[in-house]
């Protein structure tokens, strides 16, 4: 018998034409098709499927490996599922939407676990599986705050393990590769409506790559209903810990308390590159409280309409280039009130590079757009816009020992509020006021 791997990308495309000839349990090509013989899932939504699918992987990965598909259908699954070594969990779905109709791809439903978010996952994946083109759903889940707690939907535990092409259409708490490590792990265009935690990574020594992920409102589209009002004050987007140079792209989130979180978790600090991606509405868009020293956290083109707040127990560097900072116009959702970015402790951050900054202190409370009580701060070559007149720009607090604030461009004047004490080390100039 001949097997094929497949590995999350372009290679599962390549033999879509095979699974029309995926015949039962011994499958050609390796292909193992959950709704044929000796399997026989029903796909009804009411007949309960656990046993068939977990059969079909437990079969493929007794043969070597290979790839059980899942067609269109709606598959109640009453407990959890397990995807071995080697194996890939596939369904009919390439490019999840924007929102879809349930029945319109390969649809899981998961129900165990209700009110028990510390129970067995929904899925576990192992070294070298794969997830590919499946919704998951959670029927029972309320529109209420606080709505239904239930345990990760996708843990991984092992290496080189992918997932591609997935909604999750309102997973309590989405996916998890930090309680074990997940080195070299893929995520590709994975999106949900996380109630609670989205995508959490820790203890992985090697670095993995996330992108074209997307938190957006696929279950409930209301911003102001019960469970959207749980989601502002509790969900967190994306959680990174230890991890070494997780390069993170394409990234989304939206009406969160915090989109993105970086910091230690117990095993270790994250290093993290980010590019091209956007913290919409919501209290804190980046929320740094650890990085590792060498490599820290490096954002570029990032677009945010929350505050950045490097926390007081960072010693890493912090590079920001590129922001474009604009907050909400709604106030029920929460517009920026305050700063945009916040420094504390030992930090040493970079804002410089064409970072624009307009609208923050939205309530007239004096808050500068960028409020510096860490340690050092670089500031040169931003534009602070011309519908902040009046305003501070920038504040110098007295745990600041040194900073570079040159050549920005402050529209409505140069305000710099300086309240360091003696000793600091700070160069500002060539700054223009508009």
């Amino acid at each position: 018998m001949i097997h094929y791997r497949l590995k999350v990308g372009a290679g599962l495309l390549a033999l879509c034409g095979l699974l029309a000839i995926a015949t039962g349990a011994h499958a050609a090509y390796g292909l193992y098709n959950v709704r044929e013989a000796p399997f026989n899932a029903a796909g009804n939504g009411v007949t309960d499927d656990t046993q068939a699918f977990q059969n079909a992987l437990n079969q493929s990965a007794s043969d070597g490996g290979g790839i059980v598909t899942v067609p269109t259908g709606k598959y109640l699954i009453s407990t959890h599922l397990t995807i071995p070594t080697n194996v890939t969990l596939r369904g009919m779905w390439r490019t999840p939407p924007r929102a879809a109709a349930v029945d319109s791809a390969s649809t899981l439903y998961a129900v165990e676990n209700a009110w028990n978010p510390s129970g067995t996952p929904f899925i576990t994946m192992n070294a070298s599986s794969a997830i590919v083109g499946l919704q998951i759903l959670y029927p029972n889940q309320t529109n209420t705050n606080p709505p239904i707690s239930y345990p990760w939907t996708i843990r991984g535990n092992g290496s080189n393990i992918g997932m591609a092409d997935m909604l999750l259409i309102n997973p309590y708490m989405g996916v998890d590769f930090g309680t074990n490590a997940c080195d070299l792990h893929t995520i590709d265009g994975v999106y949900m409506q996380a109630l609670y935690r989205g995508f959490y990574v820790d203890k992985c020594s090697q670095g993995g790559v996330v992108e074209n992920t997307h938190l957006w409102l696929f279950w409930n589209l209301d911003p102001y209903s019960p469970v959207c009002e749980f989601m502002r004050n509790y969900c967190i987007g994306y959680q990174i810990g230890k991890t070494h140079a997780e390069m993170i792209t394409n990234a989304f989130a939206i009406f969160l308390w915090v989109a993105s979180e970086y910091t230690n978790f117990g095993s270790g600090v994250p290093s993290a590159l980010l590019t091209s991606t956007f913290m919409d509405g919501g209290s804190y868009s980046f929320y740094v409280n650890h990085s590792d020293y060498s490599r820290g956290i490096n954002m570029y083109n990032i677009g945010m309409m929350g505050s950045t707040v490097v926390g007081g127990g960072n010693d890493g560097h912090i590079k920001m280039h590129q922001l474009a900072c604009n907050s909400n116009n709604n106030s029920a959702l929460g517009p920026l009130t305050s700063s945009y970015v916040w420094t504390y402790g030992n930090s040493c951050t970079s804002v410089s590079g064409g970072c624009t900054f307009d609208r923050w202190d939205r309530t007239n409370n004096g808050s500068p757009a960028i409020n510096a009580d860490g340690h050092s701060l670089i500031a040169c070559g931003n534009e602070f816009s011309h519908t902040t007149s009046g305003k501070v720009k920038v504040r110098l607090n007295s745990n600041l020992r040194n900073a570079c604030i040159v050549g920005n461009r402050m529209w409505g004047g140069v305000n710099i509020q300086n309240y360091t004490t003696a000793g600091a080390d700070l160069p500002i100039g060539f700054n223009n006021g508009g």
